[in-house]
């Protein structure tokens, strides 16, 4: 699988219900919020109207008492509503305000924290198990290698004594670069805490070298 892409995993859908609960009750608490604010709305206009009508019949000596008693009307008209409105809007907001029950939304992750660590993570981990065996014996064949390596070269120096310095070298990697490679170092754990994969198990740069 590539680094970058997701593998579907087993989600909470306890929490995608929740989530889609509150999602409808907040999309009717805003349909009734609307409503209440366009009745006020009308309400406060139909008041700044009737001021206005006031105001120009004064100031033009007009008779104007049909108009004022019209928008009086559809002042008590529209205040009737706006009262239903809010009073709509105060018991939606009531009604769909559920409450999560902290001891269900536990009672569910644990049976979900079960469920998750069966199919998700115990399959990993008893992968991981085998290969820590397989390198737990392949280090050790490993390591017999070395040792016999060396009583061999051990043999060989026996036979020219008056050598200062070991001219057979060693087969265990040298570099950083070969110790990277093939052994597991305190970087490749630290790489895979990281989520990156480590220097060495990446194919691609073999091939990059072999060319």
């Amino acid at each position: 699988m590539a680094k970058n892409e997701q593998k579907q995993r087993m989600t909470f859908d306890y929490a995608g219900e929740i989530e889609e609960q509150r999602k409808d009750e907040m999309a009717k608490r805003d349909k009734v919020n609307k409503r209440e604010q366009e009745a006020k709305a009308k309400v406060a206009k139909l008041k700044r109207d009737h001021e206005e009508a006031l105001l120009e019949g004064v100031k033009n000596g007009d008779d104007n008492t049909d108009e004022l008693d019209r928008l009086s009307q559809e002042i008590e008209r529209a205040e009737q509503i706006a009262a239903r409105r809010a009073s709509e809007a105060a018991a939606t907001r009531k009604v769909f305000d559920s409450k999560v029950d902290k001891e269900t939304v536990k009672q569910e992750f644990r049976a979900y924290k079960k469920s998750y660590y069966q199919n998700e993570v115990l399959p990993h981990l008893e992968e991981i198990r085998q290969i820590k065996r397989q390198l737990v014996e392949a280090y050790l064949e490993y390591e017999e290698a070395i040792r016999f390596y060396e009583d061999q070269k051990s043999r060989a120096s026996s036979l020219i004594p008056d050598t200062a310095f070991d001219v057979f070298g060693s087969v265990k990697p040298q570099t950083k670069k070969e110790l990277d490679k093939y052994l597991v170092t305190f970087e490749t754990v630290q790489d895979l805490q990281q989520g990156n994969i480590p220097k060495g198990v990446d194919t691609a740069n073999d091939d990059e070298e072999a060319k």
